[in-house]
This record gives structure tokens, sequence and C-alpha cells, in this order.
């Protein structure tokens, strides 16, 4: 601790491998209160992904997923839901089932028949690489998320996570 009440922290890797590559985090608790840093350590090698332990989700729940690969230079990290990958989707999405039709000034709207709707699954987001899913259904029982990470040079690696267990609540 310095004069000032501060505190410096330092981490040394000598002879560093490609495997000692990643996030790493350094996280100070005092009483109820903590702060924490992340940064990433990149070691030039192939990309690999490190296993997870399984993660139990409640349905409903939203999930966030950061892919724990190592290995640098890194092109892409994409991730695949069931085996299909995750586009992320950056349109709006309107009421199928309205129609407009314009006359000069104004529009009248024009409604059809509507059938019942389900309520519509919102699509996970990727961004920086980080996998978030706004909700987890039962219907997703045992299904797998798979991060790929894939090198300039062609090299890949792919793991599968999140092996979606739905749990009840307990009253």
């Amino acid at each position: 601790m310095t004069a000032d009440g501060s505190v410096t922290t330092q981490l040394n890797i000598s002879h560093a491998r490609v495997e000692d590559g990643g996030l790493f985090s350094c996280v100070a608790h005092h009483a109820d209160n903590s702060i924490a840093h992340h940064d990433r350590l990149n070691v030039y090698g192939p990309p690999y992904i490190r296993t997870l332990p399984p993660l139990k989700v409640q349905s409903g729940q939203s999930v966030t997923l950061r892919c724990p690969y190592y290995g640098y230079p890194v092109r892409e990290i994409a991730w695949e839901f069931k085996g299909k990958e995750i586009i992320a989707d950056t349109t709006t999405q309107t009421n199928r089932f309205k129609r407009f039709t314009n006359h000069t000034s104004f529009s009248k709207e024009i409604y059809g028949r509507k059938p019942k709707l389900r309520g519509r699954r919102q699509s996970p987001t990727i961004t920086d690489g980080i996998l978030k899913i706004p909700k987890v259904f039962k219907n997703d029982n045992g299904a797998l998320y798979s991060c790929i990470v894939k090198s300039p040079s062609g090299e890949m690696a792919k793991r599968s996570f999140l092996n979606c267990l739905w749990l009840r609540l307990l009253s």
C-alpha cells in the first residue's frame, strides 16, 4: 500500500507460452465493496478453447457467455446454436399482419385476419465475441452453444458449452 492509500499489483509471467494467454481478472474486495479490472494477454500461437464446467440455467433466465480462448492473432469469434451459426439480426421487425395504403397526406390502416401468435423468441446477440442470450427456454434442454475461434491463417478451434438444463423454481 502506498502513502496515499492506493494499492498497486503486478502479474509476471516468465517464459510465456500460448496457453498462458487469455482473459485475466484482478478483483479487490473490502467489506461489501469490490472493484475489478479485466485485461487480455495475447501470446502468439494457434487458437484453442478451454473447457468450462457445466452451466445450469433456469428457464427464463438470461445468460452471458464469454469464449475462454487463447492464441493470437484472432480473426473472428463466432457462435453456433444446435449446429447453426448465430447471425446478429440488426433489422427491426414490423407487424406482418398490418397493411397500409397511402393516400397523399394520410395513411389508412387495413387490418387482416390475425392468427394467434406465440411469444417471439428474442435473438441472442454477439458483441466482441461475447454471446448474450436474453432468455433460455425449457425446450432448449440439452441444447449446445458452440464457440468457434478462427485465426487469419485459417486455423480454427471449436468447443461446445451450456448444455441447457431446465430447472424449476422450488416454492
